[in-house]
């Protein structure tokens, strides 16, 4: 699979924020992403280009059910200031080669996982 062009990425999310390695619940090994606000990017990981979606922070900052939501899950006091690894730990989307998937608990397995139909 040919790379995502680092200034698309840019055109669309900004400038990178920073460079992780993720543990992501069913992977056995830690996968390197570039993360944008709102977007992460993996580029290869054994084969596969993997894509993480969550949401911008100009939402969350605007969203006191998304930063309520987002201090639950991590145990934060409300006067916590949240970063980009905080949102997408609460509210992520995965994505394997342009497709989502989800973690199945029952096969333990990576699915993928069908859209929603939406009328307009």
């Amino acid at each position: 699979m040919e790379r995502i062009a680092k200034e698309t990425i840019e055109k669309l999310y900004g400038k990178i924020v920073d460079t992780r390695d993720l543990s992501i619940e069913g992977f056995k090994r830690k996968m390197h992403f570039e993360l944008y606000d709102g977007f992460g990017y993996c580029e290869n990981f054994q084969g596969h280009e993997y894509i993480l979606k969550y949401p911008k922070m100009a939402f969350v900052k605007c969203s006191i059910e998304a930063q309520s939501a987002i201090r639950q899950l991590l145990g934060y006091d409300k006067d916590k200031e949240l970063t980009i690894l905080d949102v997408l730990q609460r509210f992520n989307r995965l994505f394997r080669d342009g497709k989502e998937i989800a973690f199945d608990a029952g096969t333990k397995t990576y699915v993928e996982v069908n859209s929603f139909n939406v009328d307009y």
